[in-house]
């Protein structure tokens, strides 16, 4: 049984950052700025010790790893960024392939979206103040934008993940390495592209790959074997579940009138049940079933974000141990080291290590 977290490389400074973000950007400086939006917000994430870590250090990787494993995670999904041969944020994974002394198994989901400024860092305004209406006003921008190429582009993609494909702690299943793709319907060459790798991957004495697409249930490529249920995106767009606060005619007209923001919070306990009641019996793909530790995108989004209420690791034990009594093959949690989204097992200041017990726990009473 795999259990899989997701797993975020923005902690270290890389040139795109500090030009677009300002000077020493990491994923940090959007968890220290972050503020509570209302009483009893858990804002902001302090990790423990303040333990606000740069991932180009080995001995942080090696303790993630050493943490991980004793909590029963059997490896990481690395987030991978390729722009057509142009890449980002991959000087962790790069090293982790060199550090063959760090035992803990992995596996890779290309996060192929344009990255895009919309209000983040606007010029003079706090994050967390930005409104719908300065939103509109500014628009977005596109910092790095997501192309797929031709022929000669998938093949040197390919030769680029193919020292992780053939990496010993690689993830396989059925023998083949294991690949995520988050927006796999976006990409119009897909079928040929995947038809491309496949060649290549048997050209190469690999069997295939093992291509997973990320929420969604649309036909895809042949090649696509099978899906992962991303939470909590994949159960808040694929089932009617709303946010709790009462949408009044007062607070419509301070909306339209200021820009307020309704903030959407969510139970924590009405999305995993529906996670763990979900019968995926008839379903037409081979599906993977993901769980989530929290998610609070505040620290990005300010007041359009979505936040969840009545988050404790007792919860997070009870619900991923029936979720574990329903997938036997391979699980991914939602995450790691998400700290700006408030998805972390990582211990901070609040939970401690509550998380990673609760996940231990699960795993063994399972």
């Amino acid at each position: 049984m795999e259990i899989i977290a997701f797993y975020l490389p923005q902690f270290h400074e890389i040139p795109e950052n500090n030009e677009w973000w300002g000077d020493g950007f990491t994923e940090w400086t959007s968890v220290k700025k972050s503020k509570p939006l209302f009483p009893g917000h858990n804002q902001p994430r302090v990790p423990l010790h303040h333990n606000y870590y740069n991932l180009l250090d080995k001995n942080v990787m090696r303790w993630q790893a050493g943490l991980a494993a004793k909590a029963g995670i059997t490896g990481f999904c690395f987030y991978h960024y390729w722009f057509n041969g142009k890449q980002l944020l991959e000087k962790p994974v790069d090293n982790y392939l060199r550090w063959k002394d760090i035992p803990q198994r992995y596996c890779m989901s290309w996060a192929n979206e344009s990255w895009i400024r919309t209000w983040s860092n606007m010029e003079g305004n706090d994050w967390n103040e930005v409104t719908d209406n300065q939103m509109l006003q500014k628009g977005p921008s596109i910092l790095m934008k997501q192309s797929y190429g031709g022929r000669s582009d998938w093949e040197e993609h390919f030769y680029y993940l193919l020292p992780f494909f053939q990496d010993d702690r690689y993830i396989r299943y059925h023998g083949k390495p294991v690949f995520l793709i988050h927006k796999a319907a976006k990409i119009k060459c897909l079928d040929a592209m995947l038809q491309c790798w496949d060649e290549l991957a048997k050209k190469n004495s690999l069997p295939g790959i093992y291509i997973l697409a990320t929420n969604c249930d649309a036909r895809l490529s042949r090649y696509v074997k099978g899906r992962v249920m991303f939470e909590p995106n994949y159960t808040l767009y694929n089932e009617k579940i709303d946010y709790y606060q009462k949408r009044d005619q007062l607070i419509d007209q301070l909306k339209k009138r200021t820009g307020f923001t309704l903030i959407k919070r969510y139970h924590y306990d009405v999305v995993w049940q529906r996670i763990v009641k979900r019968n995926l019996e008839k379903a037409r793909y081979q599906y993977f079933r993901g769980g989530f530790v929290d998610f609070d995108a505040s620290p990005r989004r300010g007041r359009n974000a979505k936040i969840f209420s009545g988050v404790t690791p007792s919860k997070f034990e009870k619900y991923l141990r029936k979720l574990l009594k329903r997938e036997k093959e391979m699980l991914f949690i939602n995450a790691w080291n998400e700290w700006a989204e408030g998805a972390h097992l990582e211990p901070d200041e609040r939970h401690r290590y509550g998380f990673l017990r609760a996940l231990k726990n699960a795993r063994d009473l399972s």
